[in-house]
């Protein structure tokens, strides 16, 4: 079965502006869920003071210039697919290889945790990989994902993908696959904690594995996140 739950991977270096002092930049592949090029899509910089691009018919996009080192949203967006949010740190100057998810799809895997997809909501997907080599694709089994709101109250609704990567609610912690997610979040800033490896954001160069770590539900998008576990 198709593992469409690998939405991202970085790999590679960029000798371009970023090496140069100019600016960062993120660049790389968009990709379909077969692994074709996805052409068409609409990438840009969240709030940023960038203008957004368009994926060549290869799926090839740059998207710079970028604050240097610094935290960055990069959203993706094409009709009849999940708009995507990717949580990105400059200093991370790396090649990206990103899958964006049909809509179609989406509506089938809420169905399977008994709810349906608002498309004005934030909603959250994550991978846990085992550092620091993305491209072994070795994931993260028998850990738990959890999140509390801005108030400290916990989230309920949150799933773990089966080894084919449709979610599975009988599911208590993540499976071979390494993925889950939430759907439907209010849009807000969220506090996610990881349990039963020690983990945590890789778009960060600053976190400190094992612990929380902050995580914005954006309305209409869906944030995505790559995980990595010592």
């Amino acid at each position: 079965m198709l593992a469409f739950f690998a939405l991202t991977a970085c790999t590679g270096t960029y000798d371009g502006p970023a090496a140069a002092g100019e600016g960062a930049a993120a660049f790389g592949k968009v990709r379909s869920l077969l692994g074709d090029g996805l052409g068409g899509v609409e990438i840009c910089g969240l709030g940023l003071d960038v203008d957004c691009v368009i994926s060549e018919d290869d799926g090839d996009f740059l998207l710079e210039p970028l604050p240097m080192e610094s935290d960055v949203v990069v959203t993706m967006e094409k009709a009849d697919h999940l708009r995507t949010a990717y949580l990105h740190h400059t200093a991370l100057d790396q090649e990206w290889r990103k899958t964006l998810m049909p809509a179609s799809l989406v509506d089938t895997m809420t169905a399977r945790v008994d709810t349906t997809f608002d498309a004005d909501a934030g909603h959250m997907m994550f991978i846990l990989w085992a550092g620091p080599d993305y491209d072994a694709f070795e994931r993260v089994p028998d850990v738990t994902f959890a999140l509390t709101d801005d108030g400290g109250e916990a989230v309920e609704g949150t799933f773990y993908q089966a080894s084919g990567g449709m979610p599975d609610p009988t599911l208590t912690a993540t499976s071979s696959a390494g993925s889950g997610g939430a759907f439907n979040l209010v849009p807000g800033t969220y506090t996610a904690s990881l349990e039963g490896a020690t983990c945590g954001p890789w778009f960060s160069p600053d976190f400190v594995p094992g612990e929380p770590f902050s995580v914005p539900a954006l309305a209409g998008w869906a944030t995505y996140m790559d995980l990595v576990c010592e």
